[in-house]
């Protein structure tokens, strides 16, 4: 399989969608349970997969009529695909949290013998 090249002759990047999709796939080992595990068609799913593959020039998974199997550079891929998810979501948490500064955890911490008589009026303001 060949690399896909964008017109300056360099490979394309893959897609968030696109990883998300072979995720699924690699958790589920299953087209249809990835589909309704992430909310999209199986057509649209296979045709991420196939889409990623492609870009990446390397065969993620072994497809029989039976099952789905990672194929060992798809064994190896998922597993830097979902730490790229993972790092895609705490990009959309940080965004969120700067948006809206004054929301989140707070961790307050008291020792037991002030907490009982400073607490009530702190946490009513």
């Amino acid at each position: 399989m060949a690399v896909s090249a964008t017109p300056a002759g360099k490979p394309r990047q893959p897609s968030i969608s696109q990883l998300r999709a072979f995720a699924a796939v690699a958790e589920q080992l299953h087209f249809r349970d990835a589909a309704a595990a992430i909310g999209m068609s199986q057509p649209a799913l296979s045709g991420a997969v196939a889409a990623l593959e492609e870009a990446l020039g390397v065969q993620l998974l072994e497809r029989t009529t039976r099952k789905v199997l990672l194929s060992p550079a798809g064994e190896r891929l998922s597993i830097r695909a979902r730490r790229v998810l993972e790092a895609v979501g705490e990009l959309l948490e940080e965004a969120e949290a700067a948006r809206a500064p004054f929301t989140g955890v707070l961790r307050l911490g008291v020792i037991p013998t002030v907490a009982p008589y400073l607490l009530p009026t702190v946490l009513r303001l």
